[in-house]
């Protein structure tokens, strides 16, 4: 991505933060004892998806229908005492069309730790890699990065966080192990470059990240949680078969409990989500793009909880457009809730609250799918208490009921009037700039067309309104429609209307969109996604 071009997820945004949103969500099932959870699509054809979730306390891993939630398969620990479970992967590693799956037991070994590979056909146990101590198997994830022209089977990548075991360096490790016809072979391996980082706290990928062949993935490094100070400087590495690129992240934050990479933004382009949720002090998350001219990952965007939520961060996932907009949208987990972020404006929609099993258990989020097919999707919630699996850890899956945020989501009442908050975002890359709303009542162009030379597109169907507004900003109703944006990319917009003015034109719809302009060039530098302002 080239610096001058500013991805969707930095778009400016409208939402009426004077409109209440209430969302009802219902407690379906409690599965007990659980730590992990992903989903693994419909595994028995019952059109119903199914799901893993690990007990690491009881040594055991359950496949679990979405239908009944009883148990289709269940997996005991080959050793006990392994934590067998820790952590679960899905990945069709022999391309048969069915997912396959990896366990991880930290404990395996005398200490050692291990992963057992399961395939998802038969359900057996077939391999099973060993590690090297250091908490082996806390972090795991699959990528395709071996060997290099990668042929197209991804490899097993495995964090140990406290690697080398019982000292205090604990630089961290991750290592690679090929599964090729179900045969697992060590080849390689990457280290912290200092004491106490903790590489390999988190592992993920989401296939190519960069153009060039194969596969990333991405390794974070958070630091040594002390609770005078909070965790060293933390960084993350995205890796492939033959190159390493660090990025730092922001100090004391515990950088990296939680990874997600994805178009969140819908450029086509992936970004990657870092959050920071280890402890209470350090609830945030941070968004990083890539320049594919200078080859650097580079942050674009910070995002903390709204409300504040005790570890907000500590896993990231997708979930399904909630507010129509047309893009998914993003869950970020704390200890005791998680709150459901719009990907389009990165404004919090609202949140659910559960009951943590403790103030410090390490939240993992998995989203189903509809399991009880009623047209709405469920959320996975496992909770594992401490830094270790506990008999406490159980998982709750929520369904959501009912949400009546619509894309017609800035709205002001015709009959009483009053003032809506337009939220403008842009983002650090324009801070100080100058901005302007500008709108149309005649609907939106698809596809846009170019603005001079801004970035992204104008979407407005042009009529009276796009041509009379910007003689009437910051008159009137149009209170803050033209400014310029703070420090931090940021601006507040406020439509004020009295009844009497608007209620003889109600219902009335508009779409409006946001024009950045670089005025020391002067230039046009960026139109925001139309968003739709409805009175009524």
């Amino acid at each position: 991505m080239k610096t001058t071009r500013i991805p969707h997820i930095l778009a400016i945004a409208l939402t009426a933060n004077a409109v209440s949103t209430q969302t009802t969500y219902n407690l379906t099932h409690r599965y007990r004892q659980a730590a992990s959870v992903i989903p693994v699509g419909d595994w028995n054809g019952d059109k119903h998806p199914d799901f893993l979730v690990g007990d690491p306390d009881k040594g055991r891993v359950d496949l679990v229908s979405g239908y009944s939630f009883l148990p289709l398969k269940t997996w005991n620990e080959p050793i006990s005492n392994s934590g067998f479970g820790t952590r679960l992967a899905a990945r069709d590693i022999n391309k048969d069309g069915i997912l396959d799956f990896v366990v991880t037991a930290p404990s395996d070994q005398a200490g050692q730790g291990a992963f057992y590979l399961i395939d998802g056909k038969t359900l057996a146990i077939v391999n099973q890699g060993l590690g090297k101590g250091g908490t082996f198997g806390w972090s795991v994830c699959f990528a395709d990065v071996y060997p290099f022209i990668p042929d197209g089977i991804p490899e097993v990548i495995i964090g140990a966080p406290s690697q080398p075991s019982g000292s205090n360096t604990e630089v961290g490790e991750v290592r690679v192990y090929e599964v090729k016809n179900y045969n697992v072979t060590f080849v390689g391996s990457s280290a912290g470059s200092g004491n106490r980082e903790r590489y390999g706290e988190s592992v993920a990928s989401n296939g190519d990240l960069d153009g060039n062949p194969g596969e990333e993935y991405v390794v974070t490094a958070k630091g040594y949680y002390s609770s005078l100070s909070g965790c060293g400087g933390g960084y993350f590495v995205v890796k492939n078969g033959i190159t390493t690129t660090q990025v730092n992240g922001p100090s004391r934050v515990c950088f990296g409990s939680g990874i997600l990479i994805d178009d969140v933004d819908n450029d086509s382009e992936k970004e990657i989500v870092i959050g920071c949720g280890f402890n209470n002090r350090t609830s945030e998350a941070h968004v990083y793009d890539f320049d594919k001219t200078t080859k650097v990952w580079t942050e674009t965007r910070q995002v903390t909880p709204n409300p504040f939520i005790p570890n907000f961060g500590i896993d990231i996932i997708r979930i399904p457009d909630l507010n129509s907009d047309g893009i998914d949208d993003i869950a970020f987990a704390g200890t005791s809730s998680i709150q459901l972020w719009s990907a389009r404006s990165f404004l919090p929609l609202d949140s659910i609250n559960f009951d943590p099993t403790t103030a410090y258990s390490r939240t993992q989020l998995a989203h189903f799918g509809d399991l009880d097919q009623d047209g709405e999707f469920e959320i996975g919630i496992a909770t594992q208490s401490g830094s270790f699996p506990s008999f406490a850890s159980n998982l709750q899956i929520w369904s959501k009921k009912t949400w009546p945020l619509t894309i017609a989501d800035n709205y002001l009442n015709a009959t009483r009037g009053g003032t809506v908050n337009l939220d403008i975002d842009a983002g650090r890359a324009y801070a100080g700039q100058l901005y302007m709303v500008i709108g149309s009542v005649s609907g939106v162009l698809t596809p846009g067309k170019k603005f001079g030379n801004a970035a992204g597109l104008f979407t407005l169907v042009p009529d009276a309104l796009t041509f009379l507004l910007p003689n009437l900003v910051n008159h009137g109703p149009f209170v803050n429609w033209l400014g310029f944006l703070d420090s931090n990319g940021k601006a507040t917009a406020q439509p004020r209307w009295s009844s009497g003015n608007v209620a003889a034109y109600a219902p009335l719809p508009m779409h409006l969109q946001v024009l950045v302009i670089d005025f020391t060039k002067p230039d046009f530098s960026y139109l925001s996604n139309a968003r739709h302002f409805i009175i009524q």
